[in-house]
């Protein structure tokens, strides 16, 4: 049996500014288990766990030859020429808004590809060879290759020559290194607004139908609301003193003002008005109006990892309360995703 695509649309049916090209699946990135097949944007808008990296801005040229690729029919892909998919590029179409509203995943080793949206699917066609649907499979794996070794990002049927690459020189951009404090008096209000309300805190973690554990907070009175699978947990005041802390590892966050775990450094300098200071820090501290510092994102492989808020303080110079290990499986990978 061979497949041929049934076209519902040109790719990627929705208006774009952007295009940007990332690595998955290596270095920080790299996912077991169900995880590691996740592609790079979900349906809901969340990035997987599995990216790292600035990514490398297509020319239009590039784009337009990519767009090509795709709409001349990628079936044989979308069914594969192997049963594995893990995908090691993701290319992720943004809007003027530099919100992510397309994505390609592709697996060069298992000659695999995932579409987002699914402007096409893959239908069975006895018709076809074997050897003429592999011959296509193959062709095509050339093309989105040539496209992406055109720009400098390396395409190997080997899995520990990424490996290689990110202890060289050209992967320098992707590395995380040091601490760095930002006063950003404004940046609470935009992440989660000035007096959120429980209901619109969890909304914050898009898979739905989660299990909410609530208590009450012994230090502050406050009541604890937490996820265990993904890892999400905040506080909220008694009475009418807002939010006093949250902290989160989950892939399936976006905040109200468009901030989600799996932003490269870049995406989230876009938010941080006057940033001034290092390229890619591991550890980005935000201070509020009267230089406490109130929030901390750890970043891995140039991939926000973690985010935590407390409203009395946190100290900076402590470890983070990490959970996931860099390289385990991600918590919310266990979860329904709308992939």
């Amino acid at each position: 049996l061979a497949g041929l695509a049934k076209k519902t649309e040109p790719f990627p049916g929705v208006e774009y500014a952007y295009v940007k090209v990332y690595l998955m699946n290596i270095g920080a990135g790299t996912m077991k288990g169900p995880a590691s097949m996740r592609p790079i944007l979900s349906s809901d808008g969340t990035y997987s766990r599995s990216k790292i990296g600035p990514g490398i801005t297509l020319p239009p040229a590039s784009v337009r030859q990519l767009n090509r690729v795709i709409d001349r029919g990628v079936g044989e892909l979308l069914i594969g020429l192997a049963k594995c998919f893990v995908p090691r590029h993701g290319i992720v179409y943004y809007d003027a808004r530099h919100a992510p509203v397309a994505a390609v995943s592709i697996c060069f080793e298992c000659g695999g590809i995932r579409l987002f949206p699914a402007t096409q699917t893959a239908q069975y066609d006895e018709r076809v060879s074997p050897r003429t649907f592999t011959r296509r499979a193959e062709k095509k794996l050339a093309a989105l290759g040539g496209i992406l070794r055109s720009q400098g990002l390396p395409v190997y049927e080997d899995e520990s020559a990424y490996s290689e690459y990110l202890t060289s020189a050209k992967a320098s951009g992707i590395r995380s290194a040091g601490q760095t404090v930002v006063r950003a008096p404004q940046w609470l209000a935009e992440l989660v607004g000035t007096r959120p309300s429980v209901t619109t805190v969890r909304g914050y973690l898009r898979p739905k139908g989660l299990q909410w554990t609530k208590r009450i907070d012994e230090a502050s009175g406050g009541h604890h609301h937490s996820v265990k699978n993904p890892d999400f947990e905040f506080t909220m005041g008694a009475g009418t003193s807002g939010l006093l802390s949250l902290r989160t590892e989950a892939h399936g966050v976006i905040f109200g003002n468009g901030l989600r775990l799996g932003m490269s450094f870049d995406e989230v300098k876009r938010r941080l008005p006057g940033y001034d200071g290092p390229r890619s820090p591991a550890d980005l501290v935000v201070e509020n109006a009267e230089g406490r510092p109130i929030m901390r994102l750890q970043f891995e492989d140039n991939s926000l990892r973690y985010f935590h808020f407390e409203a009395a303080g946190l100290d900076p110079t402590k470890p983070a309360d990490r959970r996931l290990p860099g390289g385990a499986e991600d918590a919310d990978s266990r979860l329904p995703h709308p992939w």
